[in-house]
């Protein structure tokens, strides 16, 4: 079976790969959804002539998340916008279409609306097999069409939200500091700190990398529910060794 379909006219297809030491790319797509939703309320999409393009960023515009899915993570993959009849679109509401020959199409969408169609990923591993992705300018909205097991089909339809064109303004080439490690690592270290802890610090120096958590000892509260003293705050100093990350410039 192929390794992967997101067919785009601005429609990528996603298959399920046969093999069971592979990646399966419906899988991988719907947790990289639901990370995007960690950080932001709304989707970005864009299908350019690399591949698609899912980003967010917070409300405060201080965070931002993409993943890029090149055209060879889809079976089929076709960037020109197109309507569902396979009439070439125009710009509408709601959607950018550039018209300077780069072929490149975007939306947002409700992130909450994508998450509900890829919601549960052990159930999408175990029904479905093909996912095809339709960004649709005309209609001002994404198709998510699902073939399952015993010939089961399922389509969403995701209204498209007002939309201007995204760009983070960053340059990775600036970082002073930077680290690279592997995803499990990193979820590794995560673990040793409450869920409910809504943030970490990160320090990157040249013989270890320390992640630390901050507690406001007035937010915390006491066995009367009282706030304030300190009391029940728990802080935690994970340390790891370079072996362990990839430190640059620190």
């Amino acid at each position: 079976m192929d390794k992967a379909r997101v067919k785009s006219k601005s429609q990528p297809r996603l298959v399920r790969n046969s093999d069971l030491d592979a990646l399966d790319p419906i899988s991988v797509f719907a947790r990289a959804l639901h990370s995007l939703a960690k950080i932001g309320g709304d989707l970005h999409m864009s299908g350019t002539s690399d591949g698609l393009v899912c980003s967010t960023y917070n409300s405060a515009r201080s965070a931002f998340l993409y993943y890029t899915f090149r055209i060879g993570f889809f079976t089929e993959y076709d960037e020109q916008p197109v309507d569902s009849n396979g009439e070439t679109q125009t710009q509408t509401q709601g959607s950018v279409v550039n018209g300077d020959g780069d072929g490149k199409a975007e939306c947002k969408v409700a992130m909450k609306g994508a998450i509900w169609v890829f919601k549960v990923i052990s159930q999408l591993e175990k029904t479905v097999e093909t996912a095809e992705i339709a960004l649709l300018p005309i209609e001002s909205r994404l198709r998510v069409r699902m073939e399952c097991k015993y010939s089961v089909s399922k389509t969403y339809s995701l209204p498209f939200l007002d939309c201007d064109p995204v760009a983070a303004n960053y340059d990775p080439s600036a970082a002073k500091n930077s680290f690279t490690a592997r995803a499990k690592v990193l979820s590794e270290a995560v673990l040793n700190f409450l869920s409910s802890q809504e943030e970490v610090t990160m320090i990157a120096e040249e013989d270890r990398f320390v992640i630390k958590n901050y507690v406001d000892v007035y937010d915390v509260k006491n066995a009367d529910g009282e706030v304030g003293g300190g009391k029940g705050a728990v802080h935690t100093v994970l340390t790891m060794q370079p072996g362990i990350l990839s430190l640059s410039n620190c």
